[in-house]
């Protein structure tokens, strides 16, 4: 019983990091549209285009605020994966805990 529940327990662990790490792959740090303009040599209109899917571009500001939400986001999950085979999700000490991540809710 306790090997299953370390291998389980060290798998979640896994799979979180991954997911952290492919957050921190997929939102850029800076933006396309920067980077692009970077890129070309010139600084012609390249840096006022839009990003792919036609929404407008983001700044660096948005984009760091986005993967440190994201992260949070992640790190809530595991903790809340924790918390529920324990019986604690409705346990006063969780919701401070959420609270203390700073996580939209």
């Amino acid at each position: 019983m306790w090997y299953t529940r370390r291998k389980n327990s060290a798998s979640l662990y896994g799979c979180t990091r991954n997911m952290i790490i492919q957050i921190s792959t997929f939102v850029p740090l800076v933006p396309v549209a920067e980077r692009n303009a970077r890129g070309s040599g010139s600084g012609s209109d390249s840096a006022t285009q839009d990003e792919p899917g036609g929404q407008p571009p983001l700044d660096s500001a948005t984009l760091h605020a986005i993967r440190l939400d994201m992260g949070r986001w992640a790190i809530m999950a595991l903790e809340l994966a924790f918390l529920k085979p324990q019986g604690l999700l409705d346990d006063e000490k969780a919701r401070k805990c959420v609270r203390n991540t700073r996580t939209p809710m």
